[in-house]
């Protein structure tokens, strides 16, 4: 990928600290007095400012926070004040009370990747994990032409989209193609993770596993020889899993659980009853219901 650039196109982030506006202005190179009040909210919210293309939306339902959006515009913003973005959201994924719910990580080249990726799905000549792969076309002076290549949907985790962007912006005397990673709440901590080691490594070994123009097919498909045009784009590639390892279960966690879920119930019980009892002939019952991961986890909060 020696001829491409890979860069960050979108941010979203949600902070649900006290004080949350603050909390995410503190976490860009803008103060909050440079930022306007737009005439309305979004995304659930009742009010938002924006700067630069970073608007940060707020008041909203209990347990919103507020929610920073930085649009490809505000990336750029912000890469001109010198932040490496990448670094960025490798840092700010790592402090309490912040959870990234949209990543975007785009590659602009200049090799046509549209033209075969249109071939290879009008002819069934790929392999992904979507189940849903469409071209859109546009009108123009010699009539229809592709333009863009959605790959999934835009509720799944990774959404791809292949595009010509120099069509997009209007550039007839530009090759500029881009492919572009959509990356949904639940998956972008993996993905960032990823990007610590290497960024363009990151985005191939992703894109890779998600979508593979194929040579020809055979099966079983996985031994099916990678198209060459693909492998000259990306180069080799590794399978890799954006899925978080499932958290085992803790102590604290029951508790919390039990506190948020069950504390109006125990209260109503308890006031019904005049006293704590049956909490205790209810563990009695429990106790014989435990399984042996559940005296492991008690085994280990003694220790």
């Amino acid at each position: 990928m020696q001829d491409s650039k890979i860069l960050i196109d979108w941010i979203g982030v949600t902070c649900t600290l006290t004080n949350p506006v603050d909390q995410l202005c503190a976490c860009i190179p803008y103060s909050i007095a440079d930022f306007v009040a737009l005439p309305s909210g979004g995304l659930g919210y009742k009010q938002a400012i924006t700067y630069l293309s970073s608007t940060i939306y707020y008041d909203g339902s209990k347990d919103m926070g507020a929610h920073l959006r930085i649009t490809g515009q505000g990336c750029r913003a912000l890469e001109a004040h010198d932040i490496n973005l990448f670094a960025w959201c490798a840092f700010v994924v790592e402090l309490d009370g912040m959870t990234f719910t949209r990543l975007d990580i785009a590659c602009d080249t200049s090799r046509d990747i549209l033209s075969p990726t249109v071939d290879a799905l009008a002819t069934g000549l790929y392999s992904s994990k979507a189940r849903k792969c469409n071209v859109i076309s546009s009108a123009g002076p010699d009539g229809l032409s592709a333009s863009t290549c959605y790959i999934g949907s835009r509720q799944s985790g990774v959404f791809i989209r292949i595009y010509d962007k120099a069509a997009e912006r209007g550039l007839s005397s530009v090759d500029w193609y881009r492919a572009e990673l959509e990356i949904k709440k639940g998956y972008i901590d993996k993905a960032i993770a990823l990007t610590k080691v290497s960024p363009s490594k990151a985005f191939a070994n992703i894109i890779g596993t998600y979508f593979r123009p194929l040579a020809r097919k055979v099966r079983p498909v996985t031994r099916s020889p990678t198209a060459p045009w693909w492998l000259d784009f990306l180069g080799e590639v590794e399978r890799v899993s954006l899925v978080s390892d499932p958290q085992l279960p803790t102590i604290e966690a029951k508790y919390a659980w039990l506190q948020k879920q069950a504390a109006p119930t125990f209260a109503l019980l308890t006031k019904a009853f005049g006293n704590d009892a049956w909490i205790k002939a209810l563990t009695k019952e429990g106790e014989g219901r435990l399984k042996d991961i559940d005296w492991r986890l008690i085994e280990a909060w003694r220790e």
